[in-house]
């Protein structure tokens, strides 16, 4: 497997500062979240040498840009995905991280419009994420074109995709990440970890705060022998700080 890190760990650094800490710590590249960019595939042409240790594009999020979304979502969505596969192929990264559309009402005209779109990049690594359960209020919620994660299974197996697997976002559903990877691990290419605080809510806390069976999961990996990426993703923290995630996310892939 390969070990990485989300760009979104990390406050006021580049991409480029991202890989140079995962390379001096001993792994193996970063996942890059687009909405750090101004210009993704103006940057993307830029990094040189860097470019190969980005081994995954993450898509905008839709909640940054979320009046947008609304005015259109179909098309906002379709222009969202295509930046990310266009920024994967300047690259060479070996994942597209996706996130199911979100949908209050209609889910089904939402997963439509999501299916018409991913079906034109059968091939590419798009690998669709699991969330997580929201709160409004002391109401859990689930806002999403396809939350059920054997619904999101069965569409991405189908359209030939992959899924990630967020430890985070699975286990603020109830469901242990272990089982997640037990499933459905055929098609997962990526997964997120990072710590999960049941009350109050909260998902990509320090990786060292637990909240999910970490050794179990790591344990299945090994055994498996999964080839894909693991990709620490924690709320954006300092360098100092961000570090001393690194070396306890060093000890939980089994390296010293």
């Amino acid at each position: 497997m390969k070990a990485i890190i989300s760009t979104g760990c990390l406050e006021g650094h580049s991409l480029k500062d991202v890989i140079r800490i995962s390379s001096e710590h001993g792994l193996d590249g970063a996942e890059w979240l687009l909405c750090h960019s101004s210009d993704p595939r103006k940057e993307a042409r830029s990094l040189g040498k860097h470019a190969s240790k980005v081994r995954s594009v993450h898509m905008d999020f839709f909640t940054q840009k979320l009046v947008k979304y609304m005015v259109n979502p179909g098309r906002f969505f379709r222009k969202t995905v295509k930046e990310a596969v266009d920024v994967s192929r300047i690259v060479g990264s070996e994942v597209i991280v996706v996130h199911p559309m979100p949908a209050p009402l209609m889910k089904w005209r939402f997963r439509k419009s999501m299916s018409d779109t991913l079906s034109e990049y059968r091939g590419t690594g798009i690998s669709l994420e699991c969330l997580e359960v929201r709160y409004l209020g002391p109401f859990k919620t689930t806002p999403y074109s396809i939350s059920d994660y054997g619904k999101l299974y069965d569409f991405a197996k189908e359209r030939g995709l992959n899924l990630t697997l967020d430890a985070a976002h699975c286990a603020s559903t109830g469901m242990e990440p272990k089982e997640f990877f037990e499933r459905y691990g055929d098609i997962i290419s990526n997964i997120h970890v990072s710590g999960y605080r049941k009350n109050p809510h909260q998902c990509h806390m320090p990786l060292s705060f637990g909240g999910w069976d970490m050794k179990g999961v790591f344990s299945l990996l090994r055994k498996r022998e999964y080839k894909g990426l693991v990709t620490l993703e924690v709320n954006p923290t300092t360098r100092d700080k961000l570090e001393k995630e690194i070396v306890f996310f060093r000890g939980c892939l089994g390296r010293k």
